[in-house]
């Protein structure tokens, strides 16, 4: 039975038996967040308005903190914190143990963005048309960005530098420590993807198509390739290679330096998930309700898992043998990560 705990979270005193493997819980609405794992625990926002945290090992819930609204945001953990955003126009400050607020900082619009830590700042768009910056600590906001559009975009902080895209066609490079733009780089079409940041190359797709590549310095466009619809899913970078899918149901490899194709992967829906790169396999989820798990050098298929339902902007996260989902059917699977079962 769950008890009310200080700050409105809800908690269980968990025991079990169960042997640790492949399992699914389920959540009361549709889930967009990516699970973080951390420490034995699965934290992952769910559109019921809760942040939950599940058990890695056997997937019983530990607690679940309230918001008021969806939580399409995915969590980020630093110092004992987890910070995510929610639809209720808050970013929240969550203590990872308890599930309790330790504050929580008006962004002025829903917040669909991932938040980013680095030093002692959480930066986080909104839309409201801002990138935030908010002390770790006192959740007091530093600094913000204005723009012409929502940002969807989840930033990263690389080397002092927020990289971030937006709904006003623009991909922006700001200092973290000011909010002060030091460049922005135009595109064609709003720019809901997250940014890769490698070396001196940021890495971003676009709803025009196209994943580019960014000079992290200057924000110069070294690369672009062109898919057949909208790229939302965030590139990962492994080996010199890029991994990105698109909503035309493709999984692409593309040489990092170059942009040149290596090899594509079909499904049977679109791909708004971002690629895991983990034991030599890329795994992705898809709107055909599969997770889908390729081989990084070929492409060719190694395991396929049936999900409740369509993989949306979740993406898989890999912890000790499994690897982790949400679904649009509400629910989060633990799958084996060598052999796509969900039963040991």
């Amino acid at each position: 039975m769950g008890l009310a705990a200080a700050g409105g979270a809800t908690w269980a005193v968990v025991a079990s038996n169960r042997p640790a493997g492949p399992w699914t819980a389920a959540t009361d609405d549709k889930i967009y967040s990516s699970p973080l794992v951390d420490g034995g625990v699965v934290y992952i926002g769910s559109n019921d308005g809760h942040l939950y945290a599940f058990d890695a090992t056997t997937g019983e819930q530990r607690w679940r903190y309230p918001t008021r609204g969806a939580v399409t945001s995915s969590p980020r953990i630093a110092d004992g914190t987890l910070y995510v955003g929610g639809q209720d126009g808050f970013l929240h400050a969550v203590d990872v143990r308890t599930g309790e607020r330790r504050w929580a900082t008006d962004t002025g619009g829903p917040v669909h963005s991932s938040p980013a830590v680095a030093g002692n700042l959480v930066a986080v768009g909104s839309r409201a048309n801002k990138l935030l910056a908010c002390d770790m600590r006192s959740g007091a906001v530093l600094w913000e960005l204005v723009r012409g559009d929502w940002f969807n975009s989840s930033p990263t902080i690389v080397d002092g530098v927020v990289y971030v895209g937006c709904r006003d066609h623009n991909v922006y490079g700001v200092d973290a420590a000011t909010g002060e733009q030091r460049w922005q780089y135009t595109t064609s079409s709003t720019v809901d993807s997250s940014p890769r940041v490698v070396g001196q190359s940021v890495y971003i797709g676009g709803d025009d198509n196209k994943v580019r590549s960014l000079n992290a310095r200057t924000g110069a466009w070294i690369w672009d390739f062109t898919a057949q619809k909208g790229i939302v899913s965030t590139p990962a970078v492994a080996d010199g290679v890029l991994y990105v899918g698109s909503d035309d149901g493709s999984l692409y490899a593309l040489e990092a330096d170059t942009g040149r194709q290596r090899w594509s992967y079909p499904t049977a829906g679109g791909i708004r998930s971002s690629p895991l790169v983990t034991g030599g396999l890329v795994v992705v989820g898809s709107h055909d309700r599969f997770l889908h798990a390729v081989d990084a050098a070929t492409g060719q298929v190694r395991w396929r898992f049936r999900t409740a339902g369509p993989v949306d902007d979740s993406s898989p996260a890999y912890a000790d043998g499994l690897v982790y989902v949400g679904t649009l059917a509400g629910t989060v699977h633990a799958v084996d990560a060598t052999t796509g079962r969900d039963r040991a």
